[in-house]
């Protein structure tokens, strides 16, 4: 009799112990489809409607007119908060004040200071350019800043600007455009650029960081006065 009872317990507490691995079982799947789940969304997540912005004179990742009295080069990173800070609050002004006039000519150097992701961001942008889509793959970069730098989510951006998504992975995939982004690294480099976003106008690096639109303004300004 006392032999049976030592029988039902074991069973007893072998049968709970299964219950709780069981238990852990499944909270271990129902993390990995959270895990899944994230990272589904975060390549994936629609973001607001933005209304795209104007591109005056778009030639590759240059606008406005080349024969303008002022040259204005922006270096930036994909993934540089205070470029996008830059972006949302100050470079709409420039180009719709000074661009879109006739007044300076722009021209952006995507940099990969932030590492992996940066350098992926920047060759994926120039690949858009390939399609005449610079811009619009810019300002998507930009517009949805947190979503991961991979090769999935650069393929949905172009897929969601309407790019011939073969063509734009066979770019990215070639590598064809490694090389000029390092070249910008060493173009940066020898005009004094240490940080993004960094402004170099007419060959001199005037401004660096995300400034106000006002310090731009006065820049500008300046520089069109003494070229009358």
């Amino acid at each position: 009799m006392a032999q049976n009872k030592r029988q039902e317990r074991l069973q007893a507490r072998r049968q709970k112990e299964r219950q709780g691995q069981m238990r852990n079982m499944a909270l271990i799947g129902v993390a990995a489809v959270a895990i899944v789940g994230w990272i589904a969304w975060t390549n994936f997540r629609p973001g607001p409607e933005i209304p795209p912005r104007n591109h005056p004179m778009e030639d590759g990742f240059r606008l406005g007119n080349p024969d303008a009295p002022v040259v204005l080069e922006e270096f930036g990173d994909f993934l540089c908060g205070h470029c996008q800070d830059y972006y949302m609050e100050t470079s709409e002004a420039v180009i719709e004040q000074y661009v879109a006039t006739g007044d300076v000519y722009y021209i952006f150097h995507a940099l990969p200071y932030q590492g992996l992701g940066s350098q992926i961001t920047a060759e994926a942008s120039y690949c858009a350019g390939d399609q005449g889509r610079f811009w619009d793959f810019h300002d998507e970069l930009y517009n949805e800043f947190n979503l991961a730098p991979n090769n999935l989510a650069m393929t949905n951006h172009a897929r969601d600007l309407g790019l011939d998504v073969n063509t734009f992975n066979e770019c990215m995939d070639s590598g064809a455009k490694t090389e000029l982004v390092q070249g910008n690294v060493e173009y940066a480099s020898g005009l004094g650029v240490t940080g993004t976003p960094a402004f170099v106008i007419n060959g001199r690096l005037e401004i660096s960081g995300a400034q106000p639109f006002s310090t731009f303004q006065q820049t500008i300004d300046s520089l069109l006065a003494s070229s009358n």
